[in-house]
């Protein structure tokens, strides 16, 4: 008889076996029990998308059992799904916005870019970020993980309609840039989403501090100071090879 999973902590640690396990349920194999089976179906990611679960396996793994960050990295990944990120472009169109990428890349670059939608460029800076990691253990890198997620959720218009609802056109001088929306977006609405799945209505200072945290890094990932240059230096390098990746792509 399989071993009950009894805490969330169990859940996220061993994602591996048990998807293992949840499949075994599925084909009609009494392994656990039936609320066993709903604790695990709660916990694991929902989504159609089989690049986001394979992605998200490797962040439950990167993150080494994190349980606040694998719960984050799990709402992110299925908002990407509820506010249809394939239907935006990757590209901000407000010129301001989109000043830091025109700095970057030429042209006819920046128009091709327009073609990758947010969703899949979300997912190729998480890849990079995960690429990454493997290769080098970097100190305190789970939030930057869940920041390259988050980077660019500002540009999507459901995300800045929960987070600003007096938005305002795209051609106005009020327009919010996307790095503030996103972080807003976290601060918010997201903080909300988190608090519940975790502690259904209570406050906990120590989610509060995580999530201010990731939003800063959101909030200044163009941020070209020298003191935000290198906290935002993992998130720049898995967007940058993001953007090379989708250029060579879109090239063939």
């Amino acid at each position: 008889m399989a071993n009950k999973i009894t805490s969330v902590a169990q859940m996220v640690n061993s994602y591996h076996v048990a998807e293992v396990i949840y499949n075994q349920r599925e084909s009609g194999t009494e392994l656990i029990s039936n609320t066993d089976f709903k604790f695990m179906e709660k916990w694991g990611i929902k989504t159609p998308d089989p690049r986001k679960k394979e992605l998200y396996k490797k962040v439950v793994s990167a993150l080494r059992g994190n349980i606040k960050l694998c719960v984050i990295a799990k709402i992110c990944l299925e908002e990407m799904d509820s506010m249809r990120f394939d239907t935006f472009a990757s590209v901000s169109s407000n010129q301001n916005d989109n000043k830091n990428i025109r700095s970057i890349y030429s042209s006819m670059e920046f128009s091709a870019l327009k073609n990758v939608d947010l969703n899949t460029h979300s997912l190729n800076v998480l890849e990079e970020v995960l690429d990454e990691l493997s290769e080098k253990d970097v100190y305190g890198s789970g939030p930057a993980v869940i920041a390259c997620i988050l980077h660019d959720f500002g540009k999507a218009k459901k995300v800045r309609e929960l987070a600003t609802p007096d938005s305002v056109s795209e051609n106005s001088s009020k327009f919010r840039m996307h790095p503030e929306v996103s972080s807003i977006y976290v601060r918010d609405v997201l903080y909300e989403k988190v608090r519940k799945t975790l502690l259904d209505a209570k406050e906990d200072p120590n989610i509060r501090k995580t999530i201010d945290g990731i939003a800063e890094l959101v909030a200044n990932h163009h941020n070209s100071s020298k003191a935000w240059k290198k906290k935002v230096g993992l998130i720049n390098v898995a967007d940058s090879k993001a953007r090379k990746r989708e250029l060579a792509e879109l090239d063939e």
